[in-house]
């Protein structure tokens, strides 16, 4: 089976990710180590396994790329909605290997710039990336650490 890459959605609130949270994560993958978490997946957008490949999208003011990882176990866990505790929603177990405070993400312009063939704005968490957008989209967060670019 060939492994898939997703998109995952952050809102940039406290209560999606909260700051203590993303501070122990950045810490641990800072140091080489890898961060494993639960995230909402959305409905209906792809079949996720485990070893498919993950990025964490910061949407609103400041957003892009802050986070890349890996999905641990397949398919989704429905469990209590994240923000209405009245829903339910899908979610998946990942690790992320890199988080970046939100002042080094990848920033959306030049995600969108670097991935000519994939259809912007991003509205769900859990989209697909499929081929040869995929690979842009790795080699773009590749480039985006290796340069130590801040967005600002």
């Amino acid at each position: 089976m060939d492994r898939k890459t997703f998109v995952l959605l952050w809102d940039g609130s406290e209560n999606g990710y909260p700051a203590k949270d993303r501070a122990r994560d950045r810490q641990l993958t800072a140091q080489g180590r890898k961060a494993p978490t639960r995230w909402s997946f959305g409905q209906g957008h792809g079949d996720p396994h485990i070893g498919d490949r993950v990025f964490l999208h910061r949407t609103g003011k400041r957003n892009g790329i802050i986070a890349s990882g890996w999905i641990l176990a397949d398919g989704v866990e429905w469990a209590t909605h994240w923000s209405d505790s009245n829903a339910l929603a899908p979610y998946i177990q990942v690790e992320w290997d890199v988080l970046v405070h939100t002042d080094d993400r990848l920033v959306y312009e030049a995600m969108k710039h670097g991935m000519p063939e994939f259809r912007f704005p991003i509205l769900n968490s859990g989209r697909a990336v499929h081929s040869p957008s995929d690979h842009d989209l790795e080699i773009a967060w590749e480039k985006h650490l290796a340069g130590g670019e801040r967005a600002g």
